[in-house]
């Protein structure tokens, strides 16, 4: 009930302190809820400047090692590689076959053929590595192998999850991350709802969303391995940040400042006229894929102006970036993976036009591998 000017002053007094009060109450939950929304927008760990664009890296680049890859295995370009951290590679190449090498260049552990048997498998849209465990993303499914023996092998349905899926990592206590770049309703990805990002049990069953699908995204190279088989989401915004696929949830890990050449927000949706290919010949910087560190470095590539394919590596010790564009020819030599020392690439000992880190790389390949040879690659940064 209001107090009127003829109420008892004590009552009024009682009031005043009851409003002093409920004003202070209401002005630190609004302060409340301004630090939780600051702490579910963390800023990234580290940050790489790029600025100019490098003609000549072979002064940073030293090879570490050149082993050429037996010649008795067969792949076309490799799509995806994974590594068990014991000198095991697993290859998905852009065919669809699945094949791994051990340290030597030799046929790996893991014996996988296309079928529809339990063993087998049908078609790959992505690959994972888990703790002896080889998984592939397969349609509406998760297929789960023994590398040592396919036939001791598990699935996950994932049909009761509302969109597909295009990427796929595992968590170090066995659940999955699945990203999926569209919804079923085209029209609910322009108003940038709904979460892009899932975490699973290994019985499909969902225990959290996140990363909000607020701009244009792509169904390519979402998710990276990195040493330590740290798998790496890559940024879905203008941001431009890299989240670590920790256990209990994303991190921002690692950000690429591309300053004056930032993509702006919803470009693609605002001023490309969602013209793909307008977006991807605009001067702007945009794309960060494919993240590997090792401890001291951390490497990636991203999509210059007019669609041009570039990479970076930034030093953990001097903060530096070096930027680089990469020639048409250079997909063999792009990196592929890494662990605690060094980066990993497969390239093929062929002439070619290529960008700064393949000029790099070509002498010592030529100088073990012959013609037309594929070989493993480590190769260490510094500046």
């Amino acid at each position: 009930m209001p107090v009127t000017g003829g109420g008892d002053p004590q009552i009024f007094e009682v009031m005043q302190v009851r409003n002093i009060v409920m004003t202070l109450i209401a002005i630190l939950a609004l302060v409340s809820c301004v630090n939780q929304t600051s702490s579910n927008k963390m800023s990234a760990s580290e940050e790489a400047a790029v600025s100019s664009l490098s003609t000549d890296i072979s002064d940073i680049v030293s090879v570490v090692d050149v082993q050429p890859i037996d010649e008795s295995v067969l792949f076309a370009g490799v799509s995806k590689m994974l590594s068990d951290g014991q000198g095991n590679l697993f290859i998905l190449d852009s065919r669809g076959s699945i094949l791994s090498l051990d340290k030597n260049g030799c046929p790996g552990p893991l014996k996988l053929t296309r079928g529809r048997a339990s063993n087998e498998y049908v078609s790959a849209s992505d690959i994972c590595y888990m703790d002896g465990k080889f998984c592939i993303l397969e349609n509406a499914r998760i297929k789960v192998f023994d590398i040592g023996d396919t036939r001791n092998c598990f699935q996950v349905d994932l049909t009761g999850l509302k969109d597909p899926a295009d990427a796929l990592s595992a968590t170090t206590d066995g659940k999955f991350y699945l990203f999926s770049a569209f919804s079923m309703n085209p029209h609910d990805d322009k108003r940038g709802k709904g979460n892009t990002l899932r975490l699973i049990d290994r019985d499909g069953h969902l225990i959290s969303e996140s990363i909000p699908r607020e701009d244009c995204t792509f169904s390519m190279n979402n998710i990276s391995q990195s040493k330590d088989n740290t798998y790496y989401l890559r940024p879905q915004n203008s941001e431009s940040i890299f989240y670590r696929l920790e256990k209990d949830g994303p991190v921002p890990a690692f950000k690429v400042n591309f300053g004056e050449k930032a993509m702006p927000a919803r470009y693609f949706y605002d001023s490309a006229g969602e013209d793909i290919g307008a977006y991807m010949l605009s001067d702007y910087y945009k794309l960060p894929m494919d993240y590997h560190d090792t401890d001291d470095y951390v490497y990636c590539r991203f999509c210059g102006s007019q669609a041009s394919e570039c990479s970076l590596v930034y030093s953990r010790k001097s903060k530096k970036c070096i930027a680089w564009k990469n020639s048409n020819e250079d997909s063999g030599f792009r990196v592929l993976g890494s662990d605690k020392d060094s980066f990993i690439l497969i390239p093929t000992n062929n002439d070619g036009d290529y960008g700064p880190l393949g000029q790099a790389v070509l002498p010592a390949l030529k100088d073990k591998c012959a013609d037309g040879q594929s070989a493993i690659v480590k190769i260490r940064f510094n500046f």
